[in-house]
């Protein structure tokens, strides 16, 4: 049975997920008019990479924690980030060898930009959501 704690990260971390998606979607729509197709589509697949990433480190780091001893809480908390670390860089060495267009210089920075907003969202995802 979950915790009223627990119900409360559940809650939180979908909002933090859906707002991340919603950004990188946002900022993939302003690069598609103000630069190009493939430039849109390198920010969605980073953005995608990010948000892969924090699922992986949420689902980890903030499985039900009913009345556990605070020291398995913290090393689960380490354990999903070295879960994130890992996936981050699996999934960006994937992308980049499946797609060549992007791999491109000229669009590795737009892949960079769609990360770099996944990230930023999910660590001031937190404040920017009001909780109940």
């Amino acid at each position: 049975m979950l915790t009223k704690r627990d119900k409360l990260n559940k809650t939180l971390i979908k909002k933090i997920l859906v707002l991340q998606l919603s950004a990188v979607a946002l900022v993939a729509i302003l690069i598609f008019f103000a630069v190009s197709l493939q430039a849109a589509l390198a920010v969605i697949v980073g953005g995608v990479i990010g948000y892969l990433s924090n699922a992986i480190y949420f689902r980890v780091a903030l499985k039900p924690l009913e009345n556990m001893n605070p020291n398995r809480v913290v090393s689960r908390f380490y354990k999903g980030q070295a879960y994130k670390f890992i996936s981050l860089f699996a999934l960006f060495f994937l992308a980049l060898k499946i797609t060549e267009q992007i791999s491109q210089a000229d669009y590795l920075i737009y892949l960079l930009a769609g990360l770099v907003v996944s990230q930023l969202v999910h660590a001031i995802g937190p404040v920017l959501i009001k909780q109940d």
